[in-house]
């Protein structure tokens, strides 16, 4: 649910589930996810509205439902499901200032996921958000897990940060974690934490020695292409009842020539539009830099990126260029601009192949809100092994190991 550009649901495949429907309102998702998530389907549908039909049977929906009653009156006829993983929008939530009011309309969406919890009745629920559920809103997480409890659950509240779990970026994130008390609980709540110094996660409550960076994610990427249209390259495919600066998820890049040689470009790799007014000023920033907008903010090449945000289309500035700024009043470097898409989905560990569509904004919007897939990946992993069950009876521990991430 609410399942955006899919980064949940690569990283749940990753983590060995079969991965039945994503469901979101937005329409860059919905084609998003139904052209790169492989055997899933997509479904447009607004998730604060409770329809448990959208759902296939295959996914234990479907079937009579009556608004009000629990699941539906032929449970034996869908199949079980193992794993509803929900990332409801935080608008509300992401408010400074400490305590609001819980029933805020903005929030409408976290609270309607316990009824999703309750008609579906999966093994576990995974409700992802933004920290600052578990900092500044402790009667909005209250309660959500006391109506998940209600429902037959046993309810756990962790935060976690991607950069723990190989994700070369600082993200800070809450995960309501719901398992039905028929199951066993997990013999720890949070996943293993990850470390490329090691083949294997380490155990939880390690210490970890290091995280991949932002040099890790980006240096192998070749130089942005310079700004323009996306429909007048090989690497887009535009659409032309929307406008110049519209592009589908079909692309899958291309080999372009550049300087007499084929260099593979992969797609949403287009360079900024910058004056050199702005170029000047970012290239001020010095590495590392933590403005007070998250639109001032500059990678340090050796250290996991900031978190990736919408920002209007306005992500962090890349490490390379000028730092200290160059001394002439004249002379601008052009190295120094903002990260393409592609970058911002590097950061955030989508593979290449992934093509993020729609606007400009869109595209942003779409990889800055979407949960990192290795992230999901390590905790669909550790709960799929530790509590789901199969037929059976037996957990699912040990049956496969959690696949590399490519």
């Amino acid at each position: 649910m609410y399942c955006g550009a899919g980064g949940d649901m690569y990283g749940l495949q990753l983590a060995g589930f079969d991965v039945q429907v994503g469901v979101d309102i937005n329409a860059s998702a919905f084609y998003s996810v139904d052209v790169q998530i492989n055997g899933a389907a997509a479904k447009t549908h607004d998730c604060s509205e409770i329809d448990p039909t959208v759902i296939p049977k295959s996914a234990g929906g479907e079937g009579n439902w009556v608004p009000g009653e629990m699941a539906f009156d032929r449970p034996d006829e869908r199949n079980e499901l193992h794993l509803l993983f929900m990332g409801p929008p935080c608008q509300g939530i992401s408010q400074a200032g400490g305590e609001i009011d819980p029933y805020d309309p903005r929030n409408e969406h976290i609270l309607g996921t316990t009824e999703w919890v309750r008609v579906l009745d999966p093994q576990v629920a995974i409700i992802e958000n933004v920290d600052a559920l578990v900092r500044d809103h402790g009667t909005l997480k209250k309660i959500v897990t006391e109506q998940l409890s209600e429902h037959g659950y046993t309810v756990e509240t962790i935060r976690l940060d991607a950069a723990e779990h190989g994700v070369p970026q600082h993200r800070s994130r809450a995960f309501i974690i719901a398992v039905r008390d028929d199951l066993s609980t997990p013999a720890s709540w949070i996943p293993p934490k990850w470390c490329p110094e090691r083949e294997q996660p380490i155990e939880a409550g390690e210490e970890v020695r290091g995280y991949e960076t932002a040099r890790d994610a980006l240096d192998d990427l070749p130089t942005a292409m310079e700004p323009h249209s996306p429909v007048t390259d090989s690497v887009h495919m535009g659409t032309p009842h929307e406008g110049d600066r519209r592009v589908t998820p079909h692309a899958c890049g291309e080999l372009i020539e550049r300087d007499d040689e084929d260099v593979w470009m992969p797609p949403n790799h287009i360079a900024h539009d910058h004056s050199d007014s702005h170029r000047k000023k970012i290239a001020e920033y010095p590495l590392g830099h933590s403005g007070t907008s998250v639109t001032e903010r500059r990678l340090h090449p050796d250290e996991p990126a900031p978190t990736m945000t919408v920002s209007n289309g306005t992500p962090p500035v890349h490490y390379q260029g000028a730092t200290p700024p160059i001394q002439s009043e004249s002379e601008v470097d052009n190295r120094v601009r903002r990260l393409t898409v592609r970058e911002v989905a590097r950061i955030q560990t989508f593979p290449d192949h992934f093509c993020f569509p729609g606007l400009k904004r869109d595209r942003y919007r779409l990889v800055g809100n979407a949960v990192p897939p290795h992230l999901a990946t390590h905790l669909g992993a550790h709960y799929r092994n530790e509590c789901i069950e199969v037929t059976d009876g037996k957990t699912l521990s040990g049956q496969t190991e959690l696949k590399e991430f490519a």
